[in-house]
């Protein structure tokens, strides 16, 4: 992300220097509660303006020994560039008199809202990402009347079997990632809690059945499963930037982010309705 000296009317002398330490340590923050930041496609390359092109996953093929000395040739590697616009633009902008920030700190006031803006941050790019993955992928619809676990199970399993010009054998479960509501995860964390457990208290779930799952409340539908780097989105961040409001009694500090969603390879970006209070047990 892209980084430059913060901007700054001086409160007190060691303003430039917290702005840009919040920034830091807002990037930080922000990276680390992204759930689509672990899913997410970075196989890109910059271009020209606010684009960069991204390259989807491809499995290999193997043959016999001699296949391509007698065919004189290999199989080809299919590495047609995909574009992501940055085209969505963002900021947060929040004032206060400065004569209150001159009493507060600049410093301690900016401490207070860094968390907010991280919050702020982090709901608007995972719901972007999510909301790109419902719109570009498919709906898998289940039996109405069966349970979670094999609701999940056809979900998982729509996803690994599919096969085309760039997944010659099916997707294995390590490179897949389901993401659930809150709701769902906690049906499943609660049927883990009624097992025998040797160690003796809560067993956390970081997978399920050979899957990466991932507690999402960025997302509008029950599941979503599909293969690491299934969506991009690139993001450039802007530092935080205090400065007077012209002709008032004002001072702001703001961010600005660009960032563009696309999914790359939309064909196996399934999902499903999984919880119905009514018909579905664990």
């Amino acid at each position: 992300m892209a980084r430059e000296n913060a901007q700054t009317i001086q409160v007190d002398g060691g303003t430039a220097a917290k702005l840009i330490e919040a920034y830091g340590e807002m990037i930080a923050a922000v990276e680390k509660n992204l759930v689509s930041a672990q899913i997410k496609n970075n196989n890109y390359i910059n271009v020209v303006g606010g684009s960069v092109e991204v390259y989807r996953l491809q499995t290999a093929i193997v043959q016999a020994q001699g296949t391509a000395r007698t065919a004189m040739d290999g199989n080809r590697i299919l590495r047609d560039p995909i574009s992501v616009n940055k085209d969505t633009h963002k900021e947060i902008v929040e004032r206060w008199k400065k004569n209150e920030a001159e009493q507060a700190g600049i410093s301690s006031l900016i401490e207070k809202r860094r968390a907010a803006h991280q919050l702020a941050m982090v709901s608007a790019l995972d719901t972007a990402f999510f909301a790109k993955a419902v719109e570009e992928g498919d709906e898998v619809v289940v039996t109405s009347k069966t349970t979670l676990i094999k609701r999940l199970n056809a979900l998982v399993q729509a996803v690994e079997s599919i096969k085309n010009d760039y997944i010659t054998n099916g997707v294995a479960r390590a490179f897949l990632a389901l993401t659930v509501t809150p709701s769902v995860y906690d049906e499943l964390q609660d049927v883990i809690d009624t097992l025998p457990n040797p160690n003796g208290g809560g067993v956390g779930m970081d997978y399920y059945k050979g899957v990466r799952i991932f507690n999402n409340l960025n997302q509008t539908v029950d599941a979503i499963c599909m293969p690491f780097e299934s969506v991009a989105q690139p993001i450039d961040l802007l530092p935080y930037k205090q400065e007077d409001m012209e002709l008032s009694p004002f001072t702001a500090v703001s961010t600005f982010f660009d960032f563009g969603t696309k999914a790359v390879m939309p064909e196996l970006i399934k999902y499903a309705t999984v919880l119905d209070e009514d018909e579905v047990s664990a």
